[in-house]
Parts: structure tokens; sequence; C-alpha cells
């Protein structure tokens, strides 16, 4: 069967699917990472939200900074991204403004996968997040996942001082994987034992998904994380089929 492929005006490549928003700013991006296209079983594109960085995030949202992230969001549409992610969990503020914005799928928080866990948990079990940012995921933010209630959702963040955090803050140019995996397994084991309710984890940040396999072997829980999120909507852009010559 022979294909052809219209014309997109304005977009300048093609055969990127899911598109990425960037906060703004130099920063470090491991494999594994959201911003690391490496990361990923397919391609991928990015675009930064001018005059959004790492410290701006954590700042309620205002006109400016909405504006930046749909016109951000929308040249991704236009160079041909069917789906919409962030590489920072706290994008979530702009979930419902980017819903608007476009015309195709918008996930750009890991925390949208609340409801979902939550739902395929005992009622007598709770959901633990595990956050980069201490004091950042509140209730207002966990209730924009689209839940009902927070009464089964424990947030701990990682301990505040070290590698990781030197390096969102501007105050190192390496980072240390290793000594993040180490911060991440202390939080993760200190919140399952204050709380044995907890079912599931998941981690918020972009860049806790190299750690997953780690957490999930030290725990027996699952884990769920930002990949975790974007392979599930991006499988939903290429259907798999099941032409099987042997039945």
């Amino acid at each position: 069967m022979s294909k052809s492929y219209p014309l997109r005006p304005g977009a300048h490549y093609s055969g990127a699917p899911v598109g990425i928003l960037l906060l703004d700013g130099d920063m470090i991006w491991g494999p594994g990472s959201v911003a690391n296209a490496s990361s990923f079983g397919y391609p991928v594109q990015f675009q930064v939200v001018k005059d959004l960085g790492a410290t701006d995030i954590l700042e309620p949202t205002n006109e400016y900074s909405i504006a930046q992230i749909t016109q951000a969001a929308r040249a991704l549409e236009q160079n041909g991204a069917r789906l919409i992610v962030g590489a920072c969990g706290y994008f979530i503020k702009f979930q419902e403004h980017v819903k608007d914005a476009v015309n195709v799928p918008v996930a750009l928080s890991s925390l949208l996968q609340i409801p979902m866990i939550i739902n395929n948990l005992s009622q007598r079990q709770s959901l633990g997040i595990v956050t980069a940012v201490k004091g950042q995921v509140d209730d207002a933010m966990l209730l924009c996942s689209g839940v009902d209630s927070t009464d089964r959702i424990i947030v701990d963040a990682i301990e505040q001082e070290g590698n990781f955090i030197d390096c969102g803050l501007g105050r190192s140019d390496v980072f240390i994987p290793d000594e993040l995996e180490t911060n991440v397994l202390i939080t993760v084991r200190k919140m399952v034992a204050e709380n044995p309710s907890i079912g599931a984890i998941l981690l918020e940040c972009s860049e806790f998904p190299p750690f997953a396999a780690t957490v999930s072997e030290a725990t027996g829980l699952p884990v769920f994380d930002f990949i975790s999120m974007i392979d599930y909507f991006a499988g939903a852009l290429k259907p798999r089929t099941f032409d099987n010559n042997w039945y």
C-alpha cells in the first residue's frame, strides 16, 4: 500500500510523537530522566518553557507563566507531538491551562497517576509519594490529579541537603546519581516503616525513574514513576498488533 504525507505548515521536523516541556535553565539530565531522550523507546521532542526555571515552578501560577507554557505546548503540537508531557511533577499546576490550549492529550505530571493507583488499592491501603522538595506537594496539588480526597495519600520528601538539591539550585555542576538513589531509598524505607498501610509507591520527580527498580526491590511494592506514565500514554499512540502466524 502506497503512503502519502501531508504538509504540516509551520512544522520544522516530523516523527517525534511525544512532546516534552522543559524548565528553563542549566540542568543535568542523566539517563532515566524525563529530559534525557535516551530514556525512551520511541522518538521524543523537547521544548523549553522560556523564563520558567526550577525555582519559578515552585511559585503560584501567573498570567505570564501560563502564557509561556501554553506557547511552548502549541509549538510541540505544531511540530507533530501527539502527546504533551512535562519534565517536572509540579507542572500539574498548568495541566488544565495546557489541555485547553492544544488538541492532543496532555499529561504534564507524574501525579496524574494518583487516581488510577488509588482506585486499584484496597480501601485499607494508602499510596506513598516521594517528592523532591519538602512542602511543595500539598493537598491542593494532589487534588489537581483528579482524586476526591487525599486521606489515603502519604507524601514525604527526600533529604533537602546534598548533591541533587545543590544541582537544582545551581550550586553544583556535577550530578551524582548514586547519592540521590541512596537519598530516595532512605526516604522510602522510612515512609513505609512509619506507614505500613502503604500498598504502592509513586516517585513524583522527573529525575527519580532510574531508582524505581531499586525501590521496588527494597520494598516489595509496585512502584510508579514519570516514565511509567509516559510509556502508558505513548503506547496508545501506536497500539501493538497481534498478528501471529502460529495460530
